[in-house]
């Protein structure tokens, strides 16, 4: 039997929520597009749950300037590369794990920073 893909995205949902809970607390990972995934995936999964996402006082404007203006603020964008450079800079000089995962986490820290960076900062009048 084939999942409806509600459900799914409803799953994704949670996940990608989850892995921004993860980004919030530990710099390994960034926090925003993660919110942006979950966002997106309850726009499509669940409407009660995207409806609460947008409430939420710490990630609900980010989502809303993501959703209407495709702008994520200047100060994200700063945060972003910087947990990205730090954390993923870390593992990649500091921590003895082989050499293709390093290759992996450089090339995908660089696609995060290629789109985070190449998106509005400003709202269009």
């Amino acid at each position: 039997m084939a999942l409806p893909k509600k459900f799914l995205y409803f799953v994704g949902g949670w996940i990608a929520l989850l892995l921004a809970l993860i980004g919030a607390i530990l710099p390994v990972m960034p926090t925003t597009p993660f919110i942006i995934l979950a966002a997106y995936c309850f726009k499509r999964g669940s409407d009660k749950v995207h409806d609460w996402l947008l409430r939420q006082p710490v990630v609900g404007e980010t989502i809303k300037d993501w959703d209407k203006h495709r702008v994520i603020q200047p100060k994200y964008k700063v945060m972003a590369f910087c947990s990205i450079i730090i954390s993923f800079g870390y593992i990649i000089l500091f921590r003895p794990i082989h050499f293709g995962f390093k290759i992996g986490l450089f090339i995908l820290g660089c696609a995060i920073i290629f789109f985070v960076m190449r998106q509005n900062s400003t709202r269009e009048v």
